[in-house]
């Protein structure tokens, strides 16, 4: 059984779980920034999730879902081997959106440590 369409949908799906995770992270610290940690802060954020997360799995799925496939397939034509490809390409993502979530959640600039 070829495991390369399941380990890559897993892939697929964990970036595109994790991009919309940063990006309401990120408007619900703009919003902790200007308005502070108040229960109309809570309403806030609660509404930026749900305006982030729904279009991004019903209306942009697709668009979120081809992005990241072809991120991964280009990641497999470079190396040559399908399964390493899709491990540095996953990889490679995981770390991008490693130093993000760093900055966005910490304030934390990864890249000062090299």
């Amino acid at each position: 059984m070829n495991m390369m369409p399941k380990l890559t949908r897993i892939a697929v799906f964990s970036i595109t779980i994790l991009i919309g995770t940063l990006i309401s992270d990120y408007i619900s610290a703009y919003f902790v920034s200007t308005i502070g940690k108040t229960y109309k802060g809570v309403a806030i954020n609660m509404i930026a999730t749900v305006v982030v997360f729904y279009p991004l799995f019903s209306l942009l799925e697709y668009y979120v879902k081809k992005a990241s496939k072809r991120y991964i397939q280009k990641s497999k034509s470079v190396t040559g081997n399908s399964f390493l490809g899709l491990i540095i390409g996953f990889t490679l993502a995981i770390l991008v959106l490693f130093m993000m979530f760093a900055s966005v959640w910490y304030n934390l600039n990864v890249l000062s440590l090299f």
